[in-house]
């Protein structure tokens, strides 16, 4: 806000002229006048006043038109114009805020009520100025940190682009010298057959076993790198939802009502299936075997939820939460030990079609091993039917 803020007076009666200007002289405003409309919009051409004082009745161009020509202008729009007549008819007032003025102060005025209201104008312009001031600001630093945004995704790409490689590559010449190392130990194996006993038995076996390991440990890996990268690809499809129960309902009780049977999830077929049959293998690893496991089937909103009853869900509460996590302790210290990465592979796998695989504790050894799949509408509807998956 201006110190002494510039106030041009347009009136045809100098007599005027010389009372504002005194006036508001004397308020501590700098001041400009002139007689005549044509003299005013020179003037603001010369210089930007910070409010304008203008009659309505002046000869060649009234105050209205005088109006309507500033704020057509872009350089003079802004600035506050407010109209000084002895008319006060409702007509005239409200023509003079039809063709942009703020106020309309009646004459003969008392110079206090022109104090205020030229004080109070000169505060809303300045603070509409001042919030165009930082509008433009914030756009500015909005369009900055796009960019920067921009910038930084590319590179988050380049750098995931570059993982996924390095992976795959990795993987690959991974299994060349395992394989060499595999063949080399089978070898020696078999130098030393006809020295079997329970010694070379247990090694033998333990040699297999790692072998397996490893190499189900590079084959996990690389499927979670496809994964990854599927999932950025926005991979699609339909599969019927009987389908994917039957697929991860082996070993379990499931009731499924009518209604679902001609409902279908999004997804890719063959990877949701084989995803709901490794899910099925994990919850087997959680349930006492002597009893009837239940998969219970609900939908709501749009999600159908599957959820594995557990009652030897021996992990706590945190282990539970962060159980898919690559850096998980929990799959090695629960019955599900001998499943390496593939419970990880799984959620990957769901996760790329907008599904959720996580297990939820209860108290004792309870739980659920629940998963979320999104559901594609369908109008049918019907009784409730039971189909067993007996174990």
């Amino acid at each position: 806000m201006n110190i002494n803020p510039n106030i041009l007076i347009v009136d045809d009666k100098p007599h005027n002229i010389i009372l504002l200007s005194s006036m508001l002289k004397q308020a501590g405003y700098n001041v400009k006048s002139t007689t005549s409309g044509m003299d005013a919009l020179q003037e603001v051409k010369n210089g930007l006043p910070d409010l304008i004082l203008l009659d309505i009745n002046m000869p060649e161009m009234d105050g209205y038109e005088v109006c309507r020509k500033l704020k057509s202008d872009e350089k003079s729009k802004d600035i506050p114009v407010l109209f000084l007549s002895a008319m006060t008819d409702t007509d005239a007032i409200v023509k003079a805020f039809e063709n942009g003025g703020v106020d309309y102060i009646t004459k003969p005025f008392q110079f206090e009520e022109v104090k205020a209201r030229v004080k109070t104008h000169i505060i809303i312009s300045n603070l509409k100025l001042e919030l165009k001031k930082q509008n433009d600001n914030l756009e500015k630093l909005v369009c900055k940190r796009t960019e920067e945004l921009e910038k930084a995704y590319k590179r988050l790409k380049t750098i995931d682009i570059i993982k996924s490689s390095f992976l795959e590559i990795i993987s690959d010449e991974f299994r060349a010298p395992l394989t060499g190392m595999h063949a080399a130990g089978e070898y020696l194996f078999s130098l030393n057959s006809q020295k079997e006993n329970d010694e070379y038995i247990f090694l033998k076996k333990m040699f297999a076993k790692s072998k397996n390991k490893m190499m189900k440990l590079l084959d996990d890996a690389t499927m979670i790198n496809k994964c990854e990268t599927s999932n950025k690809n926005n991979s699609s499809g339909v599969i019927a939802l009987n389908e994917i129960i039957e697929s991860g309902a082996d070993g379990f009780i499931c009731n499924i009502r009518q209604e679902y049977k001609d409902l279908s999830v999004s997804g890719e077929p063959d990877m949701l299936k084989n995803a709901m049959k490794m899910t099925n293998e994990l919850a087997k690893c959680f349930v006492d075997k002597a009893a009837n496991a239940n998969l219970e089937i609900s939908i709501e909103n749009d999600i159908v939820y599957l959820k594995y009853v557990l009652d030897n869900m021996n992990m706590s509460e945190i282990d539970a939460e962060k159980f898919f996590e690559l850096s998980s302790e929990a799959r090695c210290s629960t019955y599900s030990q001998t499943k390496d990465l593939s419970p990880t592979v799984v959620q990957k796998m769901l996760n790329i079609f907008g599904g959720e695989l996580k297990f939820v504790k209860q108290k004792d050894n309870n739980g659920w091993l629940i998963v979320t799949l999104t559901l594609v509408k369908s109008d049918n509807q019907g009784d409730e039917i039971i189909a067993q998956f007996e174990r």
